[in-house]
């Protein structure tokens, strides 16, 4: 342990002795069996299509007993599933109200209870997160430039948290979903009349985001989605996000240009 020491291979591991920790059980346990209860019903919808059946409005008839006794364990499987997800989802509820940060957090559009209680599992305290950009990295929203000798080698991934950005990317989704009137969904238009690709737009979505995480951990303080917010936002706030747009643009065109 000592030589690991002096030659620096161990890696800094985050432990926190706050409440919070114990959210991770929560949300671990919560992803194993919706991993668990989609895997049974894909198995099962795939089990109906292999007789050209649909499952969910056929009755199924296998060629042998042994695929109608599978199909009937699968379907008690799905029901029992079905109940332990209501079951976490008022645990999620119930633990909302317990903090709250979590209660802030879901002033964020896109944002409800099972996806703030995430956060703060996955994030714990955002005081080790140095500033904005360091928590950009961890969850993969940015790539690290390299720079040699006044020369530009292109860019990398940095190591970030799957489940951090499974998380963001998805409150972006429901954010932008339909005819969404919220300022992340005002923004997500307002880049796309700017010519922003579709994918760029939702990427900078994704970082705004996080960035009201960021802030709500901070300070926390609500948001406030006034006409005065918009305005400052499209003025200052979403000035970076923008011109991350138009770099990423420019690198495409000059790629393009190069090949």
């Amino acid at each position: 342990m000592v030589r690991l020491l002096r030659g620096d291979f161990l890696k800094e591991v985050f432990h926190t002795s706050d409440k919070i920790i114990y959210m991770r059980k929560l949300v671990s346990h919560y992803q194993d069996v919706v991993r668990m209860g989609v895997m049974v019903k894909n198995q099962r919808s795939a089990m109906y299509r292999s007789y050209g059946l649909n499952h969910k409005r056929d009755t199924f008839y296998g060629d042998d007993a042994i695929e109608e006794f599978v199909v009937k364990h699968q379907d008690t499987q799905i029901v029992s599933y079905e109940n332990s997800k209501k079951e976490y989802e008022a645990k999620f509820k119930e633990t909302v109200k317990q903090f709250p940060a979590a209660k802030l957090l879901k002033s964020i559009p896109g944002i409800g209870d099972i996806h703030a209680v995430e956060l703060l599992a996955i994030i714990v305290d955002v005081k080790r997160f140095p500033s904005l950009g360091h928590l950009y990295s961890y969850a993969g929203l940015i790539r690290h430039e390299k720079f040699s000798g006044g020369r530009y080698y292109g860019n990398r991934k940095p190591r970030y948290s799957r489940e951090l950005k499974r998380v963001i990317k998805m409150a972006t989704f429901s954010a932008l979903a339909g005819n969404s009137e919220n300022k992340l969904a005002k923004y997500y238009r307002y880049l796309l009349e700017k010519g922003v690709a579709g994918h760029n737009a939702r990427h900078a979505v994704s970082r705004k985001i996080l960035a009201y995480v960021y802030g709500i951990l901070k300070s926390e303080r609500l948001i406030r989605q006034s006409s005065k917010d918009l305005k400052m936002a499209k003025s200052r706030l979403w000035e970076f996000d923008s011109s991350y747009c138009d770099n990423h643009l420019w690198m495409e065109k000059r790629a393009q240009s190069s090949a």
